[in-house]
């Protein structure tokens, strides 16, 4: 896809009548949060865009930083000391469970308690899952097991 489109819709419409489009797009479009068949049945994404049009990459950075975000909170849930350990140790962990999502990293409980004794030789052991492994390649397991391991 293209990179964004550089258009100021305001400055040819005005403010006021921009709002009143996105109200109106809004309306009869439908706003949905989730993939779903416009009435053509096209796959479709939030405001009616077509999910074969992709996305921007500003729009892929907004999405990337969303579920980021999410993904620390979901850690909350799971890990309390989590923000105090070191950054390379947070990045492990927020790396895994943005992968996994919290249930699945829910279900490592070796790991978690490795983790709360401060175990980090353990935990790096125990991060890797071979069911894990075979999802996502020895890589990205390997990186994030030497993360925990070392801090």
């Amino acid at each position: 896809m293209p990179s964004n489109p550089k258009i100021d819709l305001s400055a040819i419409i005005g403010h006021e009548y921009l709002a009143r489009l996105d109200q109106d797009l809004r309306h009869f479009e439908g706003v949905r949060s989730h993939q779903y068949n416009d009435t053509l049945n096209n796959p479709t994404w939030g405001c009616g865009r077509l999910a074969a049009k992709g996305f921007y990459p500003s729009e892929i950075d907004l999405m990337l930083q969303n579920d980021m975000a999410q993904a620390a909170l979901d850690l909350d849930g799971q890990i309390k000391a989590w923000r105090s350990f070191t950054p390379s140790r947070q990045i492990a962990l927020l790396n895994m469970i943005f992968n996994l999502g919290p249930n699945n990293f829910g279900g490592f409980v070796k790991m978690k308690q490795a983790i709360a004794d401060k175990d980090w030789a353990a935990a790096s052991f125990e991060c890797a899952s071979p069911k894990w492994i075979s999802q996502v390649g020895n890589d990205r397991v390997d990186y994030i097991a030497k993360l925990l391991r070392e801090g």
